[in-house]
């Protein structure tokens, strides 16, 4: 579960994209996700992020929440973050990334991923570093 006050951004796609691959390689389980665009912006700019973050994503719905402007209060979302990601089974919470405003970067986004993929039980392909292309 994600629940993001960030703008979209290259970083915020990129996260989405992600789990959303993630999630397509394991449409047998039951586990899912999905993303809550929280925030004090009116609902119009909200849908219009959603609708932005959610182009070619095939897996993964993406709302504006009409109940909770920053989260349910009960979830302990942190408002000085920009972007909480939280992984749980049944009622517990296994993982849970706050990510302060503007901080969201491609080091926190390959966290994330790692520990999804592991809870969801894909393997990602190893990456190409530069050395190993040259």
């Amino acid at each position: 579960m994600i629940f993001t006050s960030e703008k979209s951004g290259k970083s915020l796609t990129s996260l989405v994209k992600a789990l959303d691959k993630i999630i397509g390689k394991n449409q047998k389980s039951s586990k899912r996700a999905f993303v809550n665009v929280v925030g004090g912006d009116d609902r119009s700019s909200l849908s219009k992020q959603a609708k932005a973050l959610g182009k070619g994503v095939k897996n993964i719905p993406i709302v504006v929440p009409v109940e909770f402007e920053a989260g349910p209060a009960n979830f302990g979302i942190n408002p000085k973050a920009g972007v909480t990601v939280m992984l749980y089974k049944g009622a517990r919470v296994v993982h849970n990334f706050a990510i302060p405003k503007g901080k969201l970067d491609k080091k926190n986004v390959d966290k994330i991923v790692k520990a999804s993929a592991k809870f969801f039980g894909v393997k990602l392909k190893k990456r190409k570093t530069k050395k190993a292309a040259e």
